[in-house]
């Protein structure tokens, strides 16, 4: 039981974390690249003060969920932010990634005919009720 309940800690906490730290990053999109690591710095304050609360009372699932949460705020803020900060340029380097907006001039872009399912430009389903309005009903 105590494994279970340690598994839906972690994966609440990084869950969790990564939708607050995205919405955070959001609302600091475009300010001072100060501001992104004293969120950071919150983040590693809040996830080490649940961790330690978890040790102090003996509870690995409260410990396991502050690491995760720790883990999902740092990376939801760098995804919110939507620039290339610090030791993520390495990672992004690495991996070969970019988070700039997708558009004409990005490497790899393509559009997508209107006869190709894309979950990008439509929305899942959509692009299943246009192609049997034009071929009549099946």
């Amino acid at each position: 039981m105590d494994l279970l309940l340690t598994a839906v800690a972690a994966v609440a906490g990084i869950a969790g974390g990564f939708w607050a730290g995205h919405a955070l990053g959001k609302r600091i999109e475009g300010k001072p690249s100060w501001m992104y690591w004293l969120l950071n710095g919150a983040a590693l304050v809040i996830g080490l003060a649940v961790d330690m609360y978890g040790l102090a009372i003996g509870s690995i699932a409260l410990a396991t969920l502050g690491i995760s949460l720790f883990a999902g705020l740092v990376s939801g803020l760098k995804y919110g932010y939507g620039r290339v900060m610090g030791p993520w340029k390495v990672a992004d380097s690495v991996l070969d990634t970019t988070t700039a907006r997708i558009g004409p001039h990005t490497p790899g872009y393509r559009p997508i005919p209107d006869d190709e399912p894309g979950f990008l430009s439509r929305p899942l389903g959509r692009d299943r009720e246009e192609k049997s309005d034009r071929r009549g009903p099946s």
